[in-house]
C-alpha cells in the first residue's frame, strides 16, 4: 500500500488565496466537519493531463526541497489572520516518510518537519509533524483518531483519488 499526497490544509477562504496564483486548483473537503479544506497538488501524470487542458494548477510545492527562504515567505503571507499548512506524505509498503511546514497568522511557526518511518518508534504519533500542524489549525484527535484520520488525509492515497471521490468545494462566483 503507498500514500504518496502533497498539498494544503486551511480554511476554505485561505485556500481561495491560492487559487489567485493557480487559477484552477481544486479545494476538496476530506472530511465534513473538521472546518479545514485540502488543497492537493497534483502528481506528475496529473499535472500533464491540466497542463494540456490548459488549466493553470499548482506545479510546484510538491517537495519539501521547494520551500526556499522566499517561498516560506511568500505562504506566510497567506496565512495573515488564519493558519495554513503544507503537507507531505511518501509511504510505499510500510516504508517512507511525511513532512509538514506550519504558519499562524503570517508567520513561519516550523518546518519542514521531516519523521521518517524508522523514526516513528521514538516519536509519540500526537508529534509527527502532520498531526501536529493539523491540531494547531484546530483539528482535534479523539481516542480512536489521530489528526491525520479526523482530517480525512487517511482515507485517499494519492491525488487522483482524492479527485474522483472527495467532494469538491465549488468556488464562488
Amino acid at each position: 500500500m503507498s500514500h504518496n499526497l502533497a498539498g494544503f490544509a486551511a480554511t476554505t477562504n485561505t485556500l481561495q488565496r491560492l487559487r489567485r496564483v493557480w487559477y484552477h486548483s481544486r479545494i476538496f473537503q476530506l472530511r465534513p466537519g473538521t472546518g479545514l479544506a485540502f488543497l492537493p497538488i497534483p502528481d506528475w501524470y496529473t499535472i500533464e493531463q491540466e497542463n494540456a487542458a490548459g488549466r493553470i494548477v499548482p506545479n510546484d510545492f510538491a517537495m519539501e526541497q521547494d520551500f526556499h527562504r522566499g517561498a516560506i515567505d511568500r505562504f506566510a503571507a497567506d496565512s495573515v489572520g488564519s493558519g495554513l499548512a503544507w503537507l507531505r506524505t511518501n509511504y510505499f509498503m510500510g516504508l517512507g516518510y511525511q513532512v509538514a511546514i506550519l504558519w499562524i497568522d503570517g508567520a513561519h511557526v516550523f518546518g519542514p518537519d521531516v519523521v521518517r518511518n524508522d523514526d516513528k518508534r521514538r516519536i509519540p504519533v500526537s508529534e509527527y509533524p502532520i498531526n501536529r500542524a493539523l491540531r494547531s489549525l484546530g483539528v482535534m484527535s479523539t481516542d480512536n483518531f489521530d489528526e491525520f484520520d479526523i482530517f480525512g488525509l487517511g482515507g485517499y492515497s494519492e491525488y487522483k483519488h482524492i479527485a474522483a471521490t472527495a467532494e469538491e468545494v465549488v468556488p464562488p462566483g
